[in-house]
């Protein structure tokens, strides 16, 4: 039996590679850093990986949190939305009030129908039953238009604040839609770690990966107090 060059580990002569770090015999011959360098090299970037799980878990947020397409769902409404309440209303007051004044024509005529008119109080009659018609015609077209008028102003101000809205609620759509891209990139960067680490974990003992035992580890070994990481637990573990 003979160790490891890289991480000291026992290891069978006629074996291909390592089985803690899975460095091969002839990785030693074609590097030209020495086993300690790589050794440090991959307990650093071990070390790194640690601290870049560990910071990514902190902002990662479970995905179904975020919409899976971008897209408008809070449709703009246009101005005839509102004002046709007003519009209708307009028209039915004019309507109303024109009918309203023919009534009151026609029953004013009918009561003075009992009596014998002369050909000149007749005369009078009609005129002023023209008069009451022509006079509801102009009301009802006063209160219809200031209806009209008035709908138009409150329809496009809630046309305004409803569009106003809904652009702002896309808005924050399209964001959130955003954010769960990025939480995605963030989610497949944590997996790529985690897959990355498996190659280097084998090289520490478990109760020793966290990041400030880590970096005593390298300490000991750069500063040739360890030749290899099971020296340097041993060390820390005294």
């Amino acid at each position: 039996m003979e160790y490891c060059r890289f991480c000291g580990a026992l290891m069978n002569p006629l074996a291909s590679a390592c089985p803690k770090c899975g460095m091969k015999p002839r990785d030693f011959s074609d590097t030209s850093e020495s086993p300690k360098t790589v050794l440090i090299s991959k307990l650093e970037r071990y070390k790194e990986l640690m601290g870049e799980t560990e910071e990514l878990k902190r902002y990662i947020r479970p995905q179904s949190e975020f919409p899976m397409y971008e897209s408008s769902d809070y449709k703009k409404r246009s101005l005839m939305k509102f004002f046709w309440p007003f519009l209708v209303g307009g028209i039915g007051s004019y309507i109303l009030i024109t009918v309203i004044s023919c009534i009151i024509a026609v029953n004013s005529v009918y009561a003075k129908g009992s009596y014998a008119l002369s050909s000149s109080q007749y005369a009078i009659t009609q005129k002023e039953m023209a008069d009451t018609i022509f006079g509801g015609v102009i009301v009802g077209l006063v209160v219809c238009l200031g209806v009209i008028l008035i709908g138009l102003k409150i329809s496009r101000r809630k046309r305004d604040d409803f569009n106003k809205n809904a652009d702002y609620m896309n808005m924050q759509k399209t964001e959130k839609y955003r954010e769960g891209l990025k939480n995605q990139k963030m989610i497949d960067m944590y997996q790529e770690d985690i897959n990355e680490m498996y190659k280097y974990e084998q090289l520490v003992p478990k109760e020793y990966r966290t990041i400030p035992q880590i970096t005593k580890i390298i300490e000991l070994i750069e500063n040739d107090q360890a030749a290899t990481v099971e020296e340097a637990c041993a060390m820390m573990g005294a």
